[in-house]
């Protein structure tokens, strides 16, 4: 009833309105990100006002874009009176300038107001079509599944590269050495397979060793874990060791959040490692990736807001520890197999005895009674129908609860109800 108070109760279980719509700050945000990205010289910022016709100070944006940039572990450097650009590992960059772009989305043309963004990703839409119908017809022949959003993001990779080799652009990735053995995953198979039947069909596709363990690695993050029996060392080697030991960390902080034990629960401990074995490639690479940048338009997190308050706390400590932050995506994945766990827990109970208070007649209660035998017989000892003068003359009243209908509430039997 308070409003005050209601806002607290509000920012401290973080219940926020869903966004439906992207606003002018995201997408000026979003501008800049790409515009740095597909510059090869430093951008002043008074040029970028310009461009997006804006005659205020940038800041506030400017802070929206050093955090999207720390997810990959990227640096906007700022030189006076000689403009900002990004620093950091080529492969991070490439990363970021995909999740910029609106992938899976059919109202959008793809033209970004940014010539030398639009050309990263340029293909003639026939073109664009057969290079897809090749990826599809070879996935689906594969043990590997993608989700629709994540095969988009996919053939996005492949046109960026294509277009680099067609530019005769001397790519070097930078990619970290890391003890994973990528060559031994089904999807390092699924990958060579794809250039190989593109390179028949296409220019562009004659990819260097280092470009082809990098999609590989893509293809790890957009792998549609569903089997559990998938999740082998034999298929991802180190990974799953680091997966196990981060899939037991977030079990263990939502145990003692929530004091109770979830490492009871088989299914959980196998749904939360499929979600953890691609992040643990990217926990290795140093990069919070994600495909959901417009996740928040949509997904409503108005509910079960305590348990999504607790593992927020549990998301900040494993950002404390593993450096890693997850996406909202990721974090919906995760409260979805928490919140499963829960649901399953059978409580102990005895079963109850109820009495159906029939005011207006016993006819009237019968669809009452029949629906609580059908649905929950198992919870029930005994249901008897009652009128109020049996009910007053029994001098034992031995029923747990009393039930009503609505028109008898409003006439205030003696009994609770």
């Amino acid at each position: 009833m308070n409003k005050e108070v209601e806002n607290k109760i509000k920012q401290f279980f973080q219940i926020y309105p869903s966004i439906l719509s992207e606003g002018e700050f995201d997408r000026r945000v979003r501008y800049i990100i790409r515009r740095l990205l597909s510059s090869e010289k430093p951008v002043k910022e008074e040029d970028i006002q310009a461009e997006i016709s804006v005659s205020y100070s940038l800041n506030h944006e400017m802070q929206e874009v050093k955090k999207m940039l720390a997810k990959y572990d990227l640096y906007l450097k700022i030189r006076p009176h000689y403009g900002m650009y990004i620093e950091g590992a080529l492969f991070k960059k490439i990363m970021l300038a995909v999740r910029m772009y609106r992938y899976f989305d059919k109202s959008n043309n793809h033209d970004f107001g940014i010539k030398a963004y639009n050309q990263l990703f340029d293909c003639d839409e026939l073109e664009k079509s057969a290079i897809s119908r090749t990826f599809y017809e070879t996935i689906i022949h594969s043990r590997i599944v993608f989700s629709d959003i994540n095969a988009e993001r996919f053939i996005i990779y492949l046109l960026y590269f294509c277009n680099c080799k067609l530019q005769k652009d001397t790519l070097h990735l930078s990619l970290p050495i890391i003890d994973f053995d990528y060559c031994a995953t089904d999807e390092y198979e699924l990958v060579v397979e794809v250039l190989q039947k593109l390179k028949i069909k296409f220019k562009g596709f004659d990819f260097t060793p280092e470009v082809i363990q990098f999609l590989t690695y893509v293809a790890i993050f957009s792998t549609d874990l569903y089997r559990f029996v998938d999740c082998s060392k034999e298929n991802y080697n180190t990974l799953i060791f680091l997966a196990e030991e981060i899939r037991n960390f977030i079990l263990k902080g939502v145990s003692q959040y929530l004091q109770m034990d979830v490492f009871d629960d088989y299914t959980c401990l196998k749904d939360l490692l499929k979600i953890m074995i691609p992040i643990s490639l990217k926990i290795k690479l140093g990069v919070s990736d994600s495909i959901d940048l417009r996740y928040k338009d949509i997904k409503n997190e108005g509910t079960q807001s305590l348990i999504r308050y607790y593992s927020s706390l549990v998301y900040q400590d494993f950002f404390r520890v593993y450096h890693y932050l997850f996406s909202k995506r990721e974090q919906q994945l995760i409260f979805s197999t928490i919140l499963g766990a829960i649901n399953r827990i059978t409580l102990s109970h005895r079963k109850l005895r109820l009495a159906i208070i029939a005011i207006d007649g016993r006819l009237a209660t019968q669809p009452l009674k029949f629906n609580l035998q059908h649905y929950f017989s198992e919870f029930i000892e005994r249901i008897e129908t009652k009128v109020l003068y049996e009910l007053e003359t029994l001098e034992n009243q031995n029923f747990d609860y009393y039930l009503c209908s609505d028109y008898g509430k409003k006439l205030n039997p003696k009994f609770q109800v």
